[in-house]
C-alpha cells in the first residue's frame, strides 16, 4: 500500500503519558487516575494503548487498583513480590486476565480464537455445544470485562448509559477488541486439539450457504484434512473465475502451495486446479505460467 502511487504514510507513535492519564480514566470510568498509577503503567507499556488497556485491566482484575473519591490509585497493599508478578508484556497480561475468568467464559473465548477475530454468537453456540441464550449471556459479560465487542442491541436507556435490556439474533456479530488476543488465546490451547476445533468450525460453516470457500480452505487446511481443503481452493478460482476476478482466483490458487502434506492431493483436483491455473494465467496476461500448465495437463 505505501508503494502505491500517491499513498500517504503516517506513522503512528504511541500515547502521551497526558493522553494515557485520559485514557486510563475512561477505561477505569474515574474522574481522576493518579500520577504514580500513570507513570507506573507508562513505564512498562511505553504508551502503547493495546498493552495500556491490558495492563491496567490486568491490574484492575487482580484487584492492584483502588478507587476512591472518583480516583484511581495503586493499592497500598501492592506488595513487592506483587508488583514483580505483575505481566510485563501484553500477551502475560491477556493470559493473566484469561486465567482470572470463570472456567466458562475462558472456554468460549479460547474456542472463539479458533474461529478467528470475528465470530457469530450461533456458530459458537454450535461449536461448544451450549444453548445461545447461556452463550449470549457471557459474551454480554466479556464485553463488560473488555475481552470482545459485540454488535447486540441495546435498548435505549438513561443518556450515556447502555440499558441491561438486550436484543440478540443468533447472527450477530462478536470481535475480540485486539488481533493479540486472538494469537495468544489461540497459542494457548494444544495443537492436536487446535486441530479438532478447526474441522469442527469447517463442518458448521459449510452447512451455512454464504460462508466464503476461503474460509473453508483456512479451517479445513488447519485441521489437516487437504482434500477437503483443496476442494474449495478449486471451488473458490472457479467462483473467482466466474466472476472475472483473476487475480482473486490466482491468490485462491495459490493457497494450495501453503497446504501441509499437499502431497495427498487428488489426481482429478491436480487436474482441475492446473487447468484453472492456465485459465487464470491466460486472463492475466501470463502465458509462460499458461504453457506450463497446459504441458502438465495435455498429453
Amino acid at each position: 500500500v505505501c508503494a502505491s502511487v500517491g499513498a500517504l504514510e503516517l506513522p503512528l507513535g504511541g500515547l502521551t503519558q497526558k493522553h494515557c492519564e485520559m485514557f486510563f480514566a475512561d477505561i477505569l470510568g474515574v474522574d481522576k487516575v493518579d500520577p504514580a498509577l500513570v507513570s507506573f503503567i507508562f513505564e512498562k507499556t511505553e504508551g502503547n494503548p493495546g498493552f495500556g488497556e491490558q495492563f491496567i485491566s490486568s491490574l484492575r482484575d487482580g484487584q492492584h487498583i483502588s478507587i476512591a473519591d472518583g480516583i484511581a490509585r495503586l493499592s497500598p497493599e501492592l506488595t513487592d513480590a506483587d508488583r514483580l508478578a505483575i505481566p510485563s508484556s501484553i500477551e502475560g497480561s491477556i493470559l493473566s486476565r484469561c486465567d482470572r475468568l470463570d472456567p466458562a467464559q475462558a472456554f468460549l473465548l479460547k474456542m472463539a480464537s479458533v474461529v478467528g477475530k470475528t465470530f457469530t454468537v450461533s456458530l459458537l453456540a454450535n461449536l461448544v455445544e451450549q444453548p445461545q441464550g447461556e452463550v449470549f449471556q457471557a459474551l454480554l459479560e466479556l464485553e463488560a470485562k473488555g475481552f470482545i465487542t459485540t454488535s447486540f442491541r441495546h435498548s435505549v436507556g438513561r443518556p450515556g448509559r447502555r440499558s441491561s435490556r438486550v436484543s440478540m439474533k443468533a447472527e450477530e456479530h462478536c470481535s475480540f477488541k485486539l488481533n493479540i488476543m486472538v494469537s495468544v488465546l489461540y497459542n494457548s490451547l494444544l495443537f492436536q486439539r487446535r486441530k479438532e476445533i478447526h474441522l469442527k468450525v469447517a463442518e458448521l460453516l459449510e452447512k451455512e450457504p454464504d460462508t466464503e470457500p476461503e474460509i473453508l480452505v483456512s479451517h479445513y487446511s488447519a485441521g489437516g484434512n487437504i482434500p477437503k481443503a483443496v476442494q474449495y481452493i478449486i471451488a473458490a478460482a472457479r467462483q473467482a473465475v466466474h466472476n472475472c476476478q483473476n487475480k482473486r482466483a490466482s491468490a485462491c490458487l495459490a493457497m494450495k502451495d501453503g497446504l501441509v502434506g499437499s502431497g495427498v492431493v487428488e489426481p482429478s483436483q491436480q487436474m482441475e486446479l492446473d487447468l484453472l491455473s492456465a485459465l487464470t494465467s491466460y486472463h492475466l496476461g501470463d502465458f509462460v505460467q499458461y504453457s506450463s500448465r497446459c504441458e502438465a495437463v495435455l498429453p
